[in-house]
């Protein structure tokens, strides 16, 4: 699953920026990390990583290599369908919807149930487009419905970084929200309530009953479990690009914030742009505001 990130990255790129040659300097790499994988596959199967590490609750590795597999393979489709490679994208369009019916035959029950019954699972599946229109709602309530009764983020490295935009494209971003503002663990503020001034690598490198967990594996300084505040913008397929004239297309205060918290507003930034202001509003007794300011250089 790791070296999805050579077909994600340029993707995201591109999304970020609009510009093309992100994708064709490394369509090359993108195109043979498919084919690697298909080649490693069994009946279009992928297992073998480590899947979504450090998480609390796993998710069977399977589940979780496949759906990146098929998500890759979506990519390249697009990436090729933007460069004008027809063919290849015929070719990979084809290979994700057949990943996509491997990966229901084998994980998905016809009570929409996934394998493993995790977050990340449903996650990834809704994320990626991977289930049936018939199943989609019913994925998105057992979520829903696990997220409520755990109270928690149950990832690792992969469920984390997608739970908050998956939860706003299926219309809660108030579970969203209840994660982010949870101090226990396992959740983002569970380290702030004990010291931490960054990131840490894994949910419990530290808690007052065990204390440190094992130094062989155990930074403070880390990117893993950033959360997204993709999953507080207008909902939408986090994995569908702009509309918009490219750039940083959009610079988008949190709309859909909880009653404690006002939020605005939300602005197109082109490549030309050069002022951006925005505040945050606490709507108690005390308020906090924040501005900033953004230059654009144009290209």
């Amino acid at each position: 699953m790791w070296g999805d990130a050579g077909v994600i990255i340029p993707w995201t790129m591109f999304n970020a920026y609009g510009d093309k040659s992100f994708l064709a300097d490394n369509y090359p790499f993108m195109e043979r990390w498919v084919d690697f994988s298909a080649g490693r596959s069994r009946d279009l199967i992928l297992n073998g990583g480590v899947g979504d590490h450090l998480a609390p609750v796993r998710t069977p590795t399977a589940v979780v290599d496949t759906a990146y597999f098929a998500n890759s393979a979506h990519l390249v489709a697009r990436a090729a369908a933007l460069l004008g490679k027809t063919d290849d994208a015929a070719k990979y369009d084809k290979l994700f919807h057949d990943i996509t019916a491997a990966f229901n035959q084998t994980f998905v029950a016809t009570n929409g149930v996934i394998q493993g019954d995790t977050q990340t699972g449903y996650i990834l599946a809704l994320q990626f487009g991977l289930l049936p229109e018939n199943l989609r709602a019913i994925a998105a309530q057992r979520l829903a419905e696990d997220v409520t009764q755990h109270g928690h983020v149950t990832g690792g490295f992969v469920g984390n970084g997608l739970i908050c935009p998956t939860l706003s494209l299926i219309g809660r971003p108030d579970l969203a929200w209840d994660l982010v503002l949870t101090n226990t663990y396992p959740s983002w503020l569970f380290s702030v309530k004990n010291g931490a001034t960054t990131i840490w690598e894994r949910w419990d490198g530290w808690t007052p009953e065990r204390g440190f967990q094992d130094s062989s594996m155990n930074s403070f300084n880390h990117y893993s479990l950033v959360p997204s505040a993709r999953g507080f913008t207008p909902a939408r397929r986090a994995s569908s690009p702009m509309k918009r004239a490219p750039a940083i297309n959009i610079f988008s205060w949190l709309r859909n914030s909880p009653p404690g918290l006002l939020m605005r507003k939300q602005r197109l930034i082109r490549p030309t742009a050069s002022l951006h202001r925005a505040g945050a509003l606490r709507k108690t007794g005390s308020f906090m505001t924040s501005r900033f300011r953004r230059t654009v250089p144009r290209r």
